[in-house]
């Protein structure tokens, strides 16, 4: 029986680190200035990942921070990137 418990913990602990996201270090590429109170910071990690965030103006952006790990096509550019974000903020 006690050994049965061993086996029910090690298979819940499996799962649990398996539902957890990979992480990356996404580090700050670009910034825009989307109004006057507003700039959107775009980040790159590890395998193309990219994310941005918008942030007040007086805040800025934060230089690094960890990510979730979402790899994308090596054709992807950061500019073409932007700039769908700018097209779709109008």
């Amino acid at each position: 029986m006690i050994k049965m418990s061993y086996v029910l913990a090690y298979i819940l602990a499996s799962q649990a680190i398996a539902a957890e996201p990979k992480m990356t270090t996404c580090r700050l590429a670009a910034t825009e200035k989307l109004s006057t109170t507003e700039v959107l910071c775009f980040y790159l990690g590890a395998n193309n990942t990219q994310e941005s965030h918008t942030s007040e103006l007086y805040l800025g952006c934060m230089p690094q921070y960890q990510c979730k790990y979402n790899p994308l096509p090596p054709g992807t550019s950061l500019r073409a990137t932007l700039d769908s974000i700018k097209d779709a903020l109008k």
